[in-house]
């Protein structure tokens, strides 16, 4: 943005606060004799959304808090299952049936030790091969029963997950992890699945740890639109419970109902939390009803001077703000302001939209000779990282792969050296040419740098990959530059490294990484050739 470009906002916003500033000092010497009584009254308005807002984030911080405790005893719990079901000889255990393991390691004793009520493992077909409890009276054998039968309901979550389970009145924490031995993680002979009784004791090391008044009741099931009580959407709370938190203001307490549910989403437990208001609640509360008093000889004067200001300034200019800002953080510069009104405010946005189409022509300029070869027409390494990004965004979207392509001419060097730095330059532009033109629409050819190029291949496979390379490589060779230095054709040849990535191992360190090894180990093989990173050695 220029200097004349600044000065033309400046001279508009002060025209606009210089017009304003009368409109608004006529509203105020109008209502003159009520402004005492509107002071009161932008007083409560203001103070009170404050109040609210504050002891809302308050709440909010209770819940995480309280949740964050909760989620605490999980980790625990999934991080123990997660070590046995890594155990070697558990492994063996499942699939060979060792008894001596089981009579030295799944004991009650050893339940009893890490704080466990029960444990059951089932074999890679979902046959039961073990079940222990720590024989703790009315509970242990109860819950062991409970868990062997539950294998096809936890599968059908997942592999390995968290959650809550009823048992008659009770309700107990559960983690299963798949058995994958460390010195086999490809290996997965079974299912091992630790359960832990959740009852009083839990809530009270939870209300001691987070300084919390916390009660637990029976949930008691209703659709959302039946609910009593009003309630908050939280973000960020676990999965094994409601997203929305039902509270309820009472006289000096505000009462957090959290609702806590098993693996189909059935309500279990109610949580409730007790909060005691601030003291700046009951004060709000004796200064609005003072306001009202007060308000009752002054509300003409008032509304009339908030319906004005809002109509004719406040609500315009907000809106202005809003579309500023939206336009900001989208850097979608093109996109005008639309104010209604032929006004200050009106030719201002106009100013403002010629300046935002300024903008955007110079963005779009910029952005596009940043991303572009200058000698070959081709996107370059930047344009490949943004590129890169969105691809990475949708491959993980539709679960599928992506390959590269990494390209570099042979003996270029000798190529230069011979026929001259222009005829080098000439080549360059026929193989990006030849790039472009062998690309699908959503590949991506671009000049890294030098004489190497790249090829994004999203939604390839490796053969996919390794196809056109090979295709690649043909159609260079084929253009038929001479070559009479090249110690593998006779005509200008390039060697070709391919790697390929699904989207639930995504590295792209690793990937270009990749690429490039296989780049190195083409060319370590005799150049003129395509190698893929699941080949070498």
């Amino acid at each position: 943005m220029n200097t004349a470009e600044t000065q033309l906002i400046k001279r508009s916003t002060a025209y606009l606060a210089s017009s304003l500033g009368a409109q608004l000092v006529l509203a105020l010497l109008v209502a003159f004799v009520g402004m005492g009584l509107a002071g009161l009254w932008i007083v409560r308005t203001s103070v009170e959304p404050v109040f609210k807002e504050l002891e809302q984030r308050s709440a909010y911080e209770s819940v995480h808090r309280v949740m964050s405790a909760v989620q605490t005893e999980f980790n625990s719990l999934q991080l123990l299952t997660v070590d046995w079901a890594q155990w070697d000889d558990l492994a063996n255990f499942v699939e060979f049936g060792d008894r001596r393991f089981a009579k030295s390691n799944l004991t009650p004793a050893a339940l009893r030790k890490v704080n466990l009520t029960a444990m059951v493992a089932w074999d890679s077909q979902g046959r039961l091969v073990a079940q222990q409890n720590n024989e703790e009276p009315g509970r242990g054998q109860a819950v062991m029963d409970r868990l062997s039968g539950l294998y096809q309901s936890i599968r059908a979550v997942g592999e390995r997950g968290c959650g809550f389970l009823k048992m008659q009145n009770n309700v107990i924490e559960l983690c299963w992890e798949t058995i994958s031995p460390t010195e086999r993680l490809d290996h997965k002979p079974g299912t091992l699945a630790f359960a832990r009784f959740a009852g009083n004791t839990l809530w009270q090391r939870i209300a001691s740890e987070t300084q919390e008044s916390i009660e637990v009741k029976p949930a008691v099931f209703r659709l959302a639109d039946q609910s009593d009580k009003p309630r908050w959407f939280v973000s960020g709370l676990p999965l094994y419970t409601q997203q929305d938190v039902a509270y309820e203001f009472k006289p000096g307490e505000l009462e957090l109902t959290i609702t806590l549910v098993d693996m189909r989403r059935i309500p279990l437990l109610d949580v409730q939390i007790h909060r005691q208001r601030d003291l700046a609640q009951e004060a709000l509360y004796m200064m609005t009803r003072i306001f009202w008093q007060m308000l009752l000889g002054a509300v003409m004067v008032a509304l009339f001077i908030w319906l004005l200001v809002r109509w004719r300034f406040v609500a315009r200019i907000s809106r202005m703000r809003k579309q500023l800002g939206r336009i900001q953080l989208g850097k979608d510069w093109g996109r005008g302001l639309q104010v209604d009104g032929t006004d200050e405010l009106g030719r201002l946005s106009d100013h403002i939209n010629t300046l935002l189409g300024i903008i955007h022509s110079q963005v779009r300029d910029l952005t596009s000779q940043s991303q572009t070869d200058a000698l070959t027409a081709l996107p370059n390494r930047r344009a490949l990282d943004v590129y890169l990004k969105q691809e990475v965004e949708l491959m993980r979207h539709e679960g599928s792969s992506m390959s590269l392509l990494m390209l570099d001419v042979d003996f270029f060097k000798q190529y230069n050296d011979f026929y001259g730095h222009p005829s080098g330059d000439e080549v360059l532009q026929r193989i990006g040419r030849v790039l472009a033109e062998q690309c699908r629409t959503r590949d991506l050819a671009v000049r890294m740098g030098g004489e190497e190029f790249a090829v994004l291949l999203p939604d390839t496979d490796a053969v996919g990959a390794m196809r056109v390379a090979r295709s690649l490589c043909h159609a260079v060779e084929h253009l038929q530059v001479p070559h009479h230095f090249s110690a593998v054709s006779d005509w200008v040849t390039c060697s070709v490294g391919a790697t390929t990535m699904q989207a639930l191992y995504w590295n792209e360190a690793e990937f270009l990484r990749e690429a490039d090894q296989a780049l190195y180990a083409a060319k370590a093989k005799g150049r003129n050739r395509c190698v893929h990173f699941k080949d070498v050695g």
